[in-house]
Formats: structure tokens, sequence, C-alpha cells
């Protein structure tokens, strides 16, 4: 079967949103410029040059389809499998916690098996911590790590393809955009030819970088991502939306700055490991995850603090529920409050997407395509929904 067609947000109970359109395509952009970067001492660099930084623009595009196009669908096996995907609730796992802080939890969450049958085999079955019913891990708890996991390895393989092929057309593109919205096989075809497979590479990257950029947002690793457990209802929205499009336009180069430093000052190293290089995506994404949920509760704080005017609450005893009520995040006084925060957890994915993105290559067989200009491939401006192989 033909595909190009490769192509959101959390499909809950209720809709949510990771980080925006802003603070996706920032996290796409700013990883597709820092890649060379981070690659320039490679003994090979010259094969692959400026390849992500000619097409960050494309990049931070690719980075919102898995929110702004595949939520749009209306396909009951797109809403159903995309849902999960963009989050992980651990305390479904471990409980909850005193303080998001906690050592041994956050021990717990590097520690995740990178098999996802495993863990499902696992925990399937348990007493939902929430809900009268079994846990159902795949629909309940999320996937998000073994997404990113599953879709390195989709676009390693059409990196190592264009490593092995040849020819500059695009008569038989692996997805092509004739209406389909579901694929399963993203494998290289007989006749498909360099081109046709380092755009579905790209494609796949791109689309992987917006489950990265998830894990930064600490709301997306808990249970109770929009705040009503601590009476801090509405927050989700607030903050990765609101309070992010209200930040000014040096958003983009705090962002780059933030991630570049992270990596030079050993920052980057203390908070994922020092074996950080060596991991695995599905496993890197581990390290993020804990990263991210020891800032919940610092976020928590910061609502606190300089937003919340009035906690959430139920309004009849019928769990209808009212929404708090917060500060206009607009106004300079309060989202300069957040800036830095903001600015920490975007640099964070960032850095490790671009290092993601500089993986694909080398363990896909280092194709020499530092030459190919950014308009002798065609800008993807959508992508089928790509089922989960581990569903």
């Amino acid at each position: 079967m033909r595909l190009l067609t490769l192509i959101s947000t959390l499909l809950l109970s209720t809709q949510i949103w990771a980080w925006g359109e802003r603070g996706h395509h920032i996290v796409g952009e700013a990883a597709a410029r820092m890649v060379d970067s981070d690659m320039a001492k490679h003994p090979e660099f010259k094969k692959l040059g400026r390849f992500y930084k000619n097409r960050a623009l494309q990049m931070g595009h690719l980075n919102n389809i898995p929110d702004i196009s595949w939520k749009s669908q209306k396909d009951k096996v797109i809403k159903e499998h995309n849902g999960p995907t963009h989050y992980v609730d651990i305390e479904h796992f471990f409980g909850f916690p005193k303080s998001t802080k906690d050592k041994a939890l956050l021990e717990k969450i590097r520690n995740l098996d990178p098999d996802f049958e495993k863990v499902r085999k696992k925990y399937d079955g348990k007493k939902h911590p929430t809900k009268k019913r079994p846990l159902n891990v795949y629909k309940d708890t999320g996937t998000n790590p073994w997404r990113v996991g599953e879709l390195f390895e989709r676009s390693k393989v059409l990196m190592k393809c264009a490593s092995e092929r040849s020819g500059s057309s695009f008569t038989n593109p692996l997805f092509p955009l004739n209406g389909r919205m579901i694929v399963e096989d993203t494998k290289c075809k007989k006749n498909t030819g360099q081109l046709e497979a380092l755009l579905g590479s790209t494609v796949i990257m791109g689309l992987m970088g917006h489950f990265v950029a998830d894990l930064g947002q600490p709301q997306h690793v808990s249970a109770d991502p929009n705040g009503w457990m601590t009476n801090q209802g509405g927050l989700h929205s607030y903050f990765e939306t609101e309070l992010v499009q209200a930040q000014t336009d040096e958003l983009m180069s705090l962002v780059s700055l933030r991630a570049e430093e992270l990596k030079s000052n050993g920052n980057f190293t203390k908070r994922l490991g020092k074996d950080w290089r060596s991991l695995g995506a599905t496993q890197l994404m581990f390290r993020l995850m804990a990263d991210s949920y020891s800032n919940l509760d610092k976020l928590r704080e910061l609502d606190r603090k300089h937003s919340l005017l009035e906690e959430s609450r139920n309004s009849d005893g019928k769990n209808a529920k009212v929404t708090a009520k917060r500060k206009d995040a607009y106004d300079p006084e309060v989202y300069a409050k957040f800036t830095d925060f903001i600015v920490d957890r975007m640099a964070m994915s960032t850095a490790v997407l671009a290092h993601l993105w500089g993986q694909v290559w080398l363990e896909g067989g280092r194709p020499d395509i530092a030459n190919i200009v950014f308009y002798t491939k065609p800008y993807p401006l959508d992508s089928a929904f790509i089922l989960p192989d581990y569903r």
C-alpha cells in the first residue's frame, strides 16, 4: 500500500493541548537549528551539514500536526489511538506522592520498561487509582514515551533506506496526500527513491518532535493534568497556551539559548544522567518524564503565587465543576513570572529532540544529504495518522 500521508491533542474526557501551536512550533524549529551544533564534532558531519537547520520551519510545522490535524479528524480509529499517545499518567503506576520531587518515585520513572507489552502485562487489570474500574494502560494511562520510541525506529528505517537508494523523482512517494488519513506501513518499497525515503523519514521525525515536546510539559505526565486535584482547575490551558501566547517575541531565542546552555554547562547531564547519550529513545523519554514530573509542584506553586485568584470547585454537589479564576495571562506582570519556567521546559525538550534527530541520521546509515536543498523535497503540509505498532 502506498502511503505519504503521514502525518492531537490529548483526547481525554476533556480535550487538552500540549504547549499550544506556538510552543510546539518553537520546540521543533529550535531543535532543527540545534542539530548542527550538537553534531558538528562528528567526523562525518560534512555528510549531514545543515540539512535540519535548512528545514527548521518545516520541522516546526510538522511538530503541530498531531494536534492541529489529527485532533480535527472525525475517524473513530484516529480518536481512539491518537489520544493516549500524548501523555502518560505516572500515578497510575506508582500512586500519588506527597511531593513530585520524591526521589524514590523519580527513580522508578527513570527505570520504566521500554517494552510496552511488559508494562501492559504488569499493570493491566489493576485497580484504577481514580475510577471504579480496572486499569487499561493503553487507553487510560497513556503511551507517550513508547510512541516516541516507535516513531524514532520508523524514521530510522527510512533514513537507512535513503542511504541505500538513489534517484531524485517523486513518482512513487511513500505517503501521497491522496485523502487517506490512516496509515500503518511506513517501510520502503522496491521502487522507493532516495528523496522519497528521505521525505518519509523527515515527516516522521517532525511528528515525533510533537510527542517529545509533550513530555517536557509537567502536566502531560500526571493523572491530574488540569489541576482539579489541587483546586486549580483550568491550569492546563492557562499555562501552556495562554501564558505561552502572551510571552514576548524573544521566546524562540530564549529557548534556543537555554537549550545550548543546558548542554554546555552540564545541567542537562545532571538532570538526565551521565549515560543519557547511550540511551534508546524510549529510555531517554523516561528521563525527560522524571525531570518534568519533578517540576509539577513548582508549576502549581507559581500559579498560586502569581496568577490564581479563586480556587476551582464543585458548584452544586453533582460533580459540576467551576474552573478557577485567574489573572489575565497577557498582563506583563503575570506572564513574566512564568517566563523562566516555560523557557526551561521547552529547552529541555528542544535539546532532547535535537539529539534524537541527530541519532536518526547516525543510526540510519549516515547518508550524504548535506547538499539536498530545501526545494528538492516537497513541503509536507499534512500527514496521515500513523497507527501505533504496539497497540
